[in-house]
């Protein structure tokens, strides 16, 4: 009877050192689970930290882009508008007024350029920060804008090495001091005269107004493209 009860005295102690040793086991595994949710928890908060930061960092260089592409596509405008002024006087001449003439033909060349802010965006794609952002297709936009920006400088590029074929004709006739507008009062009236007639006259100054124009024209489309494409991805980042 003794021996009975001592081999069941040995059990109940074996069964609460179990017990025991599973409880322990249970707080260590759940002490375990929490670390790592405090971690991850905090691991998000400085995600969440850095996207806010980026977010709003892209936000700022997006819109200086915007407001650049809105100044050249204004002054874009103008030449364009110049253009096709001095063309459609060529064609009735009589009618044209010198300092219509004069003032067109000063801004015939107003070819403004596109200078992108991408430090921000190649920043965040050269370390990776870019997949703080949770939407695809933002992403996705965010990769391809520098190729548009490289197509657009490209672009302005081919614009300004065509612009001296204008000049070229605009200085057999033209005075230049005669035809600024803004260091007027600085040069005075040049003493040599400037002959609009000769000049509306020209048939190579049709010519190279039109390519000049076409080329104005496509340069222009390309940046409204653009900066309709940087005001999706501005919306975009403001979702974030």
């Amino acid at each position: 009877m003794l021996n009975f009860l001592r081999k069941l005295r040995r059990e109940n102690m074996n069964s609460k050192y179990l017990k025991y040793a599973i409880g322990e086991i249970f707080l260590v595994v759940v002490g375990i689970l929490i670390a790592i949710g405090i971690n991850n928890f905090i691991q998000g908060l400085e995600e969440h930290d850095d996207r806010v930061r980026l977010t709003k960092d892209l936000i700022k260089e997006f819109e200086s882009n915007q407001n650049q592409i809105q100044i050249v596509v204004n002054n874009q405008n103008n030449a364009i508008y110049s253009s096709f002024s001095l063309i459609d006087h060529m064609k009735r001449y009589q009618e044209a007024k010198e300092d219509s003439l004069r003032k067109w033909s000063a801004t015939v060349g107003n070819i403004w350029t596109f200078n992108p802010q991408n430090g921000v965006l190649n920043n965040s794609i050269a370390s990776g920060d870019i997949l703080l952002l949770k939407s695809d297709s933002l992403k996705n936009l965010l990769f391809g804008w520098e190729g548009m920006t490289r197509d657009i400088v490209e672009e302005q590029d081919r614009l300004i090495r065509e612009f001296p074929r204008v000049m070229q004709v605009l200085d057999r006739h033209i005075q230049t001091i005669s035809a600024m507008e803004y260091y007027a009062d600085k040069f005075g009236e040049s003493k040599f005269p400037s002959n609009y007639e000769a000049l509306m006259n020209d048939p190579q100054f049709e010519n190279v107004l039109a390519y000049h124009s076409t080329l104005l024209m496509d340069h222009t489309e390309e940046l409204e493209t653009l900066k309709e494409r940087s005001l999706l991805i501005r919306a975009l980042l403001e979702q974030e």
